[in-house]
């Protein structure tokens, strides 16, 4: 599969997100991100995505997404 590095080396800059230790394909992986928010900036670990393939059925590409929120 498309290793996540891949796809996240090229977000476009200027974007309010850094995706840090990406490990693992487009369909599943994990990693670290720091989003730059008007509150301030929101670290989340443990950033796992998995690729759904049984909603394709339904029409529709899904992921189930989570992670921790820290600090």
């Amino acid at each position: 599969g498309l290793p996540a590095s891949v796809v996240a080396s090229r977000l476009p800059a200027g974007l309010p997100i850094a995706i840090e230790r990406i490990e693992g394909t487009v369909w599943q992986g994990r990693a670290s991100a720091r989003l730059a928010l008007r509150q301030g900036p929101l670290a989340i670990e443990d950033l796992a995505w998995r690729f759904l393939p049984s909603r394709l059925a339904l029409g529709r590409a899904a992921f189930e997404v989570t992670g921790r929120v820290s600090g």
